[in-house]
């Protein structure tokens, strides 16, 4: 029979401590280093692992923070030498002023007139939005600093006139700018009232197409031009008015060759000379059919200002040719 005493046996120290599996913990305890204020972390730890010294940290930082400045805050880069040709209605001083003024601008934190910023297409859009005078602006940079521009303009076809405000528009309908053209320039009335500002294109294919008319009237009519007529800037027709008094209306939907030649047909073959007093206007709108109207007749209008009456309905008051 066994006794089982109250109190515990006493273990030997040395058993205790000494035992393989304490002395294994004391040697992880020995090699294990705590991390204190001085220790690495973030971007110091990256480059311990890469193995920069600190030293070696802050040498990078500076080096990098020269070629920031250098290349995106430096002055040394601004274009500040602009060389302009090709222009005549627009002076060089404005052209250059307009890339100076980028410096005050910026991209982020660069000057929009610094050397890696101008490129071509950032050009384009400064002109186009400042200086609609200007058609298109090549461009070619030179190292550093430096820029070069060649210009080219928008020239004024035609004088467009609604009501008592003249504009000028080039051969394409772009309103470069307003005020009149000059004497020997061809005028465009619009007969409608409408709003018209400068840097908007009027009427698609219709300017077109009036320029188109007047450079070919004179190669089969010998009458000259005043003006021509158009009910809006999204007409589809057109008034000529001779210096006889007397009106043609053509189509833009049929090619001006055709319309000319036909007036032409009409003119010398199916009205006299001597009838030509007393002509009121000629409508070529028909692909088929041209007709004529002569004053005081049924078919005149009353409003000179309005387009004729279209040529179905005026068709059994007026002498058609095929």
């Amino acid at each position: 029979m066994k006794i089982f005493s109250k109190h515990r046996k006493k273990i030997d120290p040395y058993r205790r401590f000494g035992s393989r599996e304490f002395k294994e913990k004391l040697t992880t305890a020995k090699n294990y280093k705590r991390l204190g204020l001085g220790a690495q972390s973030g971007a110091s730890s990256f480059f311990s692992k890469t193995g920069l010294s600190q030293a070696g940290t802050f040498a990078a930082v500076a080096v990098f923070a020269a070629i920031f400045y250098f290349f995106v805050l430096s002055p040394y880069f601004l274009i500040n030498s602009i060389k302009v040709s090709g222009n005549k209605q627009v002076s060089s001083d404005q052209i250059k002023e307009l890339v100076s003024n980028l410096e005050g601008k910026r991209f982020l934190l660069v000057p929009q007139n610094s050397f890696f910023l101008l490129n071509q297409s950032r050009v384009n859009s400064l002109f186009s939005k400042n200086l609609p005078e200007i058609r298109e602006v090549k461009s070619r940079r030179a190292w550093p600093n430096e820029i070069s521009l060649e210009v080219s303009e928008r020239v004024p076809a035609l004088t467009f006139v609604q009501g008592d405000k003249n504009f000028l528009i080039d051969d394409q309908g772009f309103v470069i700018r307003a005020g009149a053209g000059t004497k020997d320039q061809f005028v465009v009335v619009d007969t409608v009232n409408e709003d018209i500002k400068t840097g908007e294109v009027v009427g698609g294919k219709l300017i077109p197409f009036v320029v188109s008319l007047e450079k070919q009237w004179p190669t089969k009519i010998t009458i000259p031009l005043v003006k021509a007529k158009i009910p809006g800037k999204g007409a589809t027709e057109v008034e000529l008015v001779s210096s006889e008094g007397w009106s043609v209306f053509f189509s833009t939907d049929r090619p001006v060759t055709n319309q000319i030649s036909n007036l032409g047909l009409l003119l010398s073959k199916q009205i006299h000379p001597g009838d030509r007093a007393r002509l009121a206007y000629v409508d070529l709108r028909l692909a088929k059919w041209a007709y004529y109207c002569f004053k005081a007749t049924p078919c005149q209008q009353t409003d000179p200002d309005r387009l004729p009456e279209t040529a179905s309905a005026i068709k059994s008051t007026v002498e058609p040719i095929q």
